[in-house]
């Protein structure tokens, strides 16, 4: 289990380093989206604790002047083999979305993650006491191009394509929200060593 308190503490050359990494990649993987091309599809054993780990760390530039509590847990013995290529953005957009849509309002802003991995599938959850979502737009939350705060920072297409990659993999996605009290999201995935 792992919980930390983020805050901005990079420097300038650092958060502009970063950004640029990660838009680079992000711009990939939208046109290999866009372009109908299949990224390479390999399966590898993923280290889900370092994936977790970075996803927290890139997250940092959302953060602006508040803090938010991140925690994880992973539970389960199993080794958890997948496309890493997938695994790592469906990472970074879930929990990026949980630290720039939290609620600065609220005293203890956080986004809880739990991992469970067995030998079919891992299920992923989080939980967060962002802003939310009304319930009028939910139904929007996975449409390309779709900005539905004025938070929302990107091209609005990561939530789409976290849910393409998600079913790629024969997996399944759920999305619950409430307008001021949080997000729950969960995500199944099947262990590509159980085939």
């Amino acid at each position: 289990m792992g919980a930390l308190k983020l805050k901005k503490d990079v420097s300038l050359e650092d958060e502009i380093n970063s950004e640029i990494y990660y838009e680079q990649k992000y711009i990939s993987y939208l046109k290999d989206y866009l372009n109908g091309v299949k990224p390479d599809l390999s399966i590898e054993l993923i280290d889900l604790n370092k994936y977790i780990q970075q996803s927290i760390k890139k997250s940092k530039r959302f953060i602006g002047d508040s803090e938010i509590k991140v925690s994880f847990s992973i539970k389960g013995s199993s080794k958890f083999y997948s496309n890493p290529y997938y695994i790592e953005f469906i990472f970074d957009q879930i929990i990026e979305n949980g630290v720039l849509f939290h609620d600065d309002l609220k005293k203890e802003p956080f986004l809880d993650i739990e991992l469970v991995v067995d030998k079919d599938k891992l299920m992923v959850e989080y939980v967060d006491n962002g802003i939310g979502i009304p319930d009028d737009q939910i139904n929007y939350i996975f449409n390309m191009y779709c900005w539905l705060s004025e938070k929302s920072k990107g091209y609005g297409i990561g939530l789409t394509l976290v849910k393409q990659f998600v079913e790629n993999m024969a997996g399944k996605i759920f999305f619950n929200s409430s307008a001021g009290v949080g997000s729950h999201i969960q995500i199944q995935i099947p262990n590509a060593f159980a085939f």
